[in-house]
């Protein structure tokens, strides 16, 4: 699977932790949708339509930057 999100439609973007509930795969969770393939770090994108993601990494501060340009 597979989801393109343009970054005009980013509104904001943090580095989060995961739950040892939240498990792996693509799975909804409490506020939005979840995309995880590596560990309990990951990064959630709240976008300008109200929808939530949560990216999975092993590497979440490079992800945040990657994301934000900052």
């Amino acid at each position: 699977p597979r989801r393109c999100i343009d970054r005009s439609e980013i509104e904001s973007a943090v580095q989060v932790r995961n739950g040892w509930w939240h498990g792996w795969g693509i799975r909804k969770v409490s506020r939005g949708w979840m995309f995880n393939n590596a560990g309990r770090d990951a990064i959630e994108l709240s976008l300008r339509s109200g929808t939530v993601f949560r990216i999975g990494t092993d590497r979440p501060a490079e992800l945040l930057e990657a994301v934000t340009g900052q």
